[in-house]
């Protein structure tokens, strides 16, 4: 089944619209816009990583965030990684998303992945370049924060998830990580260790 990542969907915010110039008329058309897409995207047993920055609502407003969440966890695996707006909802979360944490490294076929809502100088197994991927910035960073590091909030995305195979795809043309040890570093050092033991 397919794995997503995305962030920042900011449900219910009608502020974002104005600061992160979203091309929405008004707080409605954004949610049905971002909805439309997440429905029309995933299907029933998809696996969803979320990084942070789901909804705005108050307590009064809690069962609009519980209908939502209760349509999107009933087809989907979501996983929640918590952003610097999602302490107001963090019980709804909980109680309906697969998992919640405020940092996770996972593995997919191989490729151990550090989820973040923001963006990390060094992460786990960074210099054996390995992958990170955050939101939290309303814009395209990736060619400010270089490495294998990925920025999968919507603005930055046309306004959709980004795939698993997408990101194999992504990361092929990114630089590596500034810590990377290159395996000619890493064979240099093993001879250097071996050269040090012959001459005890």
């Amino acid at each position: 089944m397919p794995t997503y990542f995305t962030s920042d969907w900011h449900l219910r915010h009608s502020n974002i619209i104005k600061y992160a110039k979203r091309p929405f008329n008004n707080v409605l058309e954004m949610n049905k816009a971002i909805l439309d897409m997440f429905f029309a995207t995933v299907k029933k047993g998809d696996t969803v990583y979320f990084l942070g920055d789901f909804a705005f609502s108050s307590k009064s407003q809690f069962s609009k965030i519980v209908e939502l969440l209760e349509q999107i966890t009933e087809t989907t695996i979501f996983h929640c990684i918590l952003g610097n707006h999602d302490y107001k909802i963090q019980n709804v979360l909980e109680q309906h998303c697969k998992s919640i944490s405020p940092l996770r490294t996972i593995n997919l076929e191989g490729e151990k992945i550090t989820l973040c809502h923001y963006p990390m100088h060094t992460f786990s197994a960074s210099h054996h370049n390995t992958w990170q991927l955050y939101g939290h910035h309303h814009s395209d960073t990736n060619k400010e924060i270089l490495g294998k590091r990925y920025n999968v909030c919507l603005e930055a995305n046309d306004y959709k998830l980004v795939s698993f195979e997408q990101l194999k795809e992504i990361m092929l043309n990114r630089e590596n990580n500034w810590d990377y040890l290159t395996p000619e570093f890493l064979e240099k050092q093993k001879r250097e260790r071996q050269l040090a033991k012959g001459n005890k």
